[in-house]
């Protein structure tokens, strides 16, 4: 988990970023990883790791116009976590 998570203050809807993950990884390390294999193994994947905060990134020519925004969806990290673990 910590050297393959890009380090970055953006954050989803629970507001823990990849840096603070980063930072607090030695004590939350194994937790987690009890949390993975239980999990895993029943099958459950929770639906608050599915939550996407979407937000609109500007992409060219007038800010004014809606086409030139395209949405990007930002999930939690630990979502980003697990998909990189299973």
């Amino acid at each position: 988990m910590k050297k393959s998570l890009k380090i970055k203050t953006s954050y989803g809807y629970d507001e823990i970023s990849t840096k603070i993950l980063k930072i607090s990884s030695l004590f939350i390390s194994s937790p987690l990883n009890t949390y993975v294999i239980i999990y895993h193994f029943g099958g459950v994947y929770l639906d608050r790791l599915k939550y996407t905060v979407i937000k609109p990134l500007y992409k060219n020519s007038g800010r004014c116009d809606v086409s030139n925004y395209r949405p990007v969806s930002v999930l939690t990290s630990f979502s980003k976590i697990f998909e990189m673990v299973l």
